[in-house]
């Protein structure tokens, strides 16, 4: 009974070390498995699927490749010559296209830095103006920030009420009355001195009287720069 014993314990005990060496051995092997994904299987797959993703992308022609609006500098918003010089920024070596109110007009090539410049024609009043770029005749982009520009060629009409050419006028008053009316948003000058209108055009200043002959001049500008003037000629005793 006890030689049994001791032939059992004998069978037991080699097969715990047959099946310790078994986990060693499965263990060591996962391990190798595992560092042969990550460092070998892994890294080929990645370079796989790049490649396939960078050599052979879908052929849409119907995908839209998106190009930047170009910016345009702001523009004065009146001027009184119909040509007007506007620059920008847009995509490199592309197809500035202009829109003047609502038609294209003139088409520039932007620089290898984006930066383009284009001579425009305006009509007298208001010219919309806006801009988008164009790359091979079928990429467009959207359109540019829309600009008002208005075209005044037109001089500011003065209306002098006060005072009268050739009049004389009595010295013991000290001061004259210089009275009239203009354009809205025109500015007026007294003898190259600004005095302000109110916001319809009409202004009301004082002149200072001097003995003798002396001369008023009454200019005004708009807002585009034409200017207009109208001279007075008084005495004083």
């Amino acid at each position: 009974m006890a030689a049994h014993s001791r032939v059992s314990s004998r069978l037991i005990k080699k097969e715990r070390q047959k099946l310790t060496k078994q986990i060693i051995w499965f263990s060591a092997l996962s391990v190798l498995l595992i560092l042969f994904f990550l460092f070998v299987v892994m890294p080929i797959f990645v370079r796989v699927v790049n490649g396939i993703i960078n050599t052979n992308p879908i052929n849409n022609d119907n995908e839209e490749v998106f190009i930047q609006a170009p910016a345009l500098d702001a523009p004065p918003a009146y001027v009184a010559n119909s040509s007007l010089q506007v620059t920008g920024y847009g995509e490199e070596q592309a197809e500035i296209v202009f829109i003047i109110n609502g038609s294209e007009d003139v088409t520039v090539l932007a620089a290898d830095d984006g930066r383009f410049e284009a001579m425009l024609e305006l009509t007298e009043g208001e010219n919309v103006i806006s801009a988008y770029s164009q790359i091979n005749s079928d990429q467009v982009s959207p359109a540019s920030k829309q600009y008002l520009v208005v075209l005044d060629t037109e001089p500011p009409v003065i209306e002098l009420i006060s005072p009268e050419d050739g009049k004389t006028y009595n010295i013991k008053d000290q001061t004259l009355n210089i009275e009239g009316s203009t354009d809205p948003e025109a500015k007026v000058y007294l003898n190259e001195r600004l005095i302000f209108p109110s916001s319809d055009g009409k202004f009301v200043s004082k002149f200072q009287l001097q003995e003798g002959d002396q001369t008023i001049t009454i200019k005004a500008v708009d807002q585009a720069g034409n200017q207009s003037e109208v001279v007075r000629h008084i005495k004083a005793e």
